[in-house]
């Protein structure tokens, strides 16, 4: 949300009618402030050659230096010492070699850790283990789980390594049964102070390119372009520009095949990155590039990318548990002014029945952007206060956004806690010196910066902030953006912390953020700045949880590997385009692969103006994210749903209420990856990995296993071309059976249709839909069966009160299982019961629905409800062989059975 530069005159003008001296002394500021910086802020047009020209060289970058033309250090195996838990031994950088950049590290230790049969370690440190590392503080909070519960090093171990042997010089390569998936002999290897690069050549059967996805956060394709290319990491607020670094730091990959097994590499490492890649007849390699810390390697052998992602994150954390009403649909922009346009906006909601959760308010709630505080002209505190208690008689909740930027307001006439507080404790970040604080301007003009790593942000700070917050209004959630660190200035820094030798990504490393000579608790902000979105993340969900005693619900725009166990993610500041629609449903795939289960991208786009049609078909796509909110900027058109028709608004409603039947779907896919790892979303060579489409298929994606979803994606288009993997197929709605064909299909895709296609196999628990989660609560519950070839099929649904804390950790919820199974004319479908923590005795499963396509030519005889006949209970459509038993009133958790006869 930091692209807000197009409505500046708008905002300024805001404040006139309220308080004209403070206004006039902000316009002034900022005016002077857009002098200084408009070329950081991407809603003043960041691409304006002209505008970027006029800053001289402060864009140039110096020492792009391609990996194959860099001399490189040759460092010496000294110690090699071998046991059944790994390897370890130290290096001695060869005299007269030396890398790039000079500085050379010249006493290196490596240790060689096989954490489980799927997982190697490999860390190389100096000598003296003083340089920065980052995984004390992201793996902290993860207990080392994969060690408690898969710890097992035994005759199934997937990976061989082979280290160089004392007197050589070091490499090391790592094997499994099919061949080589990662080597450092051959390839440059450079550790200095400031620069350190190794990699490995591309390994793979029968000469064929690699399929590599991750090495995030960017908008990009799902599978990378490897030829000739480069992916920078380092969190920065640049918008949505395409195949650049964002938000977010993620270095990790996958690579996969249906030739070979799959297998991921994950760089812990923090500092500013490159990966650069090649791939053609003469040079195939992938080479990491950091100018800062240690090697710090995770190596995971899957074999299967499921498998690989879930050994993923059994190391960086799983995915958390939302609060079930996040689940639901969530309405905000930037620029609703009043408090009155908000109420207006859940009123239209409600007398359009459209289904809403939660109503959100951007920057404008805030008394001169400061934050913890509500303006009193336009927000007064007391009629917010009424409002969130009709919201929350009503269902539903309130979420608001909150900055880092703590504005440096003058104490003298204002009192402002946060501020006070701060300086206090001496929590903001520092200067150079140490002896100053650092500071930079955001939305408020110069703004202190909290130190997320300090000890006392934590206990003495950011929480009782957040409490004394809740405590004034009793908003349900937080949203923490600008938490890069983003900021407004940028002048030329040439320190060797903010122009260090070599400089990776597309900008100087300082472009809109705080120097990286700053000083945080931890290290200085060279080393940590990717690791301030985490540490706020983590706090503010904590802060969250102690107050009300509940599971917290945070939305963050940046983040680290790990971040996704705390809190939910959005993709950031997108267009209202079709391209930035398209992109969504890659970079969704990606965060589900980084731990963000729960994740979505901003409906309508956030900048530009979203028309109708573009409205319709992203409201279709939206309501199958995991996190489903529109959103967009101020000075662009409206669009909640109701501004554009009476069309876009009844299917605006078909496809929410459709979201909402299927929320228990979609909460089970959530607290599975929260108990096992792995991805609520996924591609489809995830379930079809022998199918060899399907690793370049992009446009199409899978909730869960069973629910293929293909969106409308471009302009005027009512026939879709979507891949059918070879598989049985329904269509959602009819039952229809689709032809199999392992094949690009067209389909049927009007205005008003998403295309969703069942599985074969499949059952998907739904829910009798509401206007909002709390309204549906007791619903009645119904199955969406689908028979495969072998007339069978299964489904699980998971149950608690959606909002406790430690749920799972302390077996307070229920998971229910339900089997079909088939002996000649008889159908049964079975309700079992794996845990019984959380008591279901007011729910019942009114209805079920069989999907019987694969047998054909068939009739139903009879039907058997716990061994009692339900004669005019069914019906049955012979056009598509669909079955719906109704009035069934069976409790939940009795595993009750019914029986099919076919004739």
């Amino acid at each position: 949300m930091a692209n807000k530069g197009t409505a500046f005159r708008s905002l300024l003008t805001l404040r006139m009618g309220n308080n004209k001296n403070i206004s006039l002394l902000l316009s002034l500021t900022l005016l002077s402030l857009l002098l200084l910086c408009c070329h950081s802020i991407s809603c003043l047009n960041l691409k304006n050659k002209n505008i970027k020209q006029s800053m001289g060289n402060i864009f140039k970058k110096k020492n792009d230096i391609p990996p194959f033309q860099i001399s490189s250090s040759v460092y010496i195996t000294q110690t090699k010492m071998e046991t059944n838990g790994g390897i370890s031994g130290t290096l001695q950088l060869m005299k007269g070699t030396n890398g790039p950049f000079g500085n050379d590290i010249t006493n290196l230790k490596y240790t060689i850790t096989f954490e489980t049969n799927e997982i190697l370690h490999l860390l190389i440190t100096d000598i003296e283990g003083k340089r920065w590392q980052a995984s004390p503080f992201v793996l902290k909070d993860n207990n080392n789980n994969h060690k408690k519960k898969n710890k097992k090093i035994d005759n199934d171990i997937l990976y061989h390594i082979e280290v160089s042997s004392v007197g050589q010089p070091f490499y090391f390569t790592i094997y499994r049964k099919e061949g080589i998936i990662f080597s450092t002999k051959n390839r440059p290897f450079v550790f200095s102070d400031q620069y350190i690069t190794f990699g490995t050549e591309f390994y793979t059967n029968n000469n064929e390119e690699p399929n590599i996805y991750g090495l995030g956060e960017r908008i990009d394709s799902l599978r990378l372009n490897i030829t000739d290319n480069k992916f920078s990491m380092w969190n920065n607020d640049n918008g949505n520009d395409v195949q650049t670094n964002l938000y977010g730091t993620h270095p990790f990959y996958l690579q996969a095949s249906n030739s070979q097994p799959s297998h991921g590499v994950f760089f812990l490492n923090t500092n500013a990155m490159d990966v650069r890649t090649k791939y053609n007849n003469q040079d195939r390699y992938l080479q990491f590039e950091t100018i800062g810390g240690v090697m710090d390697l995770y190596f995971f052998l899957g074999p299967t990318s499921k498998q690989v992602i879930e050994q993923y994150h059994s190391i960086i954390g799983k995915p958390y548990l939302p609060p079930y009403w996040s689940l639901g649909f969530h309405q905000c922009r930037w620029g609703y002014n009043t408090l009155d346009e908000v109420k207006q906006v859940v009123s239209n909601y409600s007398l359009n029945n459209l289904p809403l959760d939660a109503m959100w308010t951007d920057i404008d709630y805030m008394y001169l952007y400061w934050d913890f505080t509500f303006d009193s002209q336009r927000y007064p505190i007391n009629n917010v206060r009424n409002f969130v208690k009709d919201l929350h008689q009503n269902g539903m909740k309130y979420v608001v956004i909150v900055d880092p930027g703590i504005p440096t307001v003058d104490l003298s006439k204002y009192s402002y806690e946060p501020l006070e507080l701060g300086l206090q404790l001496d929590i903001f970040v520092k200067n150079a010196t140490g002896n100053g604080l650092a500071w930079s301007t955001v939305w408020p003009g110069p703004c202190y910066f909290p130190d997320a790593t300090h000890p006392k942000y934590e206990t003495s700070y950011w929480k009782p902030l957040i409490h004394s917050f809740l405590a004034s209004v009793q908003v349900d959630g937080l949203w923490i953006d600008m938490n890069e660190l983003a900021t407004f200035l940028a002048e030329k820094l040439d320190d060797k912390y903010n122009s260090p030798p070599y400089n990776p990504t597309n900008d100087y490393l300082y472009h809109k953020t705080l120097p990286l000579n700053s000083n945080m608790y931890i290290s200085n902000y060279y080393n940590a700045h990717t690791l301030y979105p985490y540490f706020e993340a983590k706090v503010t969900a904590e802060a969250l949880q102690t107050y009300y005693g509940k599971r917290s619900f945070v939305l963050t725009r940046s983040s680290f590997s790990g971040s996704g166990k705390y809190v939910s993610h959005w993709t950031g500041d997108n267009f209202s385009t079709y391209e930035s629609m398209r992109s969504s449903i890659s970079s969704i795939l990606l965060h589900n692969m980084f731990g963000f289960a729960h994740v979505g991208s901003d409906i309508g786009g956030f900048n530009g103006d979203c028309n109708e049609e573009l409205l319709i078909r992203w409201m279709q796509l939206g309501s199958m994210y995991p996190f489903s909110r529109n959103h967009n900027a101020i000075n662009q058109r409206s669009q909640e749903p109701y501004q554009f028709s009476q069309r876009a608004t009844d299917i605006s409603r078909k496809v929410l209420l459709n979201r909402y039947q299927i929320l228990p779907y979609l909460y089970t896919l959530l607290a599975k990856v929260n108990m096992d790892g792995g991805v609520a979303i996924q591609p489809l060579f995830f379930e079809y990995p022998a199918e060899k489409p399907t690793y370049r298929i992009e446009t199409q994606y899978l909730m869960g296993k069973y629910l293929l979803v293909s969106p409308v994606l471009e302009q005027g288009v009512t026939m879709l071309t979507a891949y059918f993997p070879n598989d049985i197929w329904y269509d959602y709605y009819s039952g229809k059976l689709m032809p199999i064909t392992q094949s690009f299909v067209l389909i049927d895709a009007p205005i008003d249709v998403l295309p969703l296609h069942l599985r074969g196999g499949a059952i998907i628990p739904r829910q009798e839909p509401a206007l909002n989660t709390v309204k549906q609560k007791g619903n009645p519950y119904e199955l969406l069966i689908a028979l495969n070839n072998s007339k069978q099929a299964y489904g699980e649904l998971f149950l608690d009160d959606g909002e406790s804390m430690n749920t799972i950790e302390e077996g307070k919820y229920t998971l229910l299982n339900y089997r079909v199974s088939s002996v000649n004319n008889q159908i049964v479908i079975q309700e079992g019961v794996q845990s019984s923590g959380f008591v279901v005795n007011n729910l019942v499963m009114d209805r079920v629905i069989v999907y019987l396509g694969v047998l054909q030519q068939v009739n139903i005889c009879g039907v058997q409800i716990n061994g009692k006949p339900a004669f005019n209970n069914f019906s049955f459509n012979t056009s598509y062989l669909v079955l719906t038993i109704e009035r069934m009133n069976l409790q939940m958790g009795s595993k009750w059975n019914i029986q099919i006869t076919t004739c």
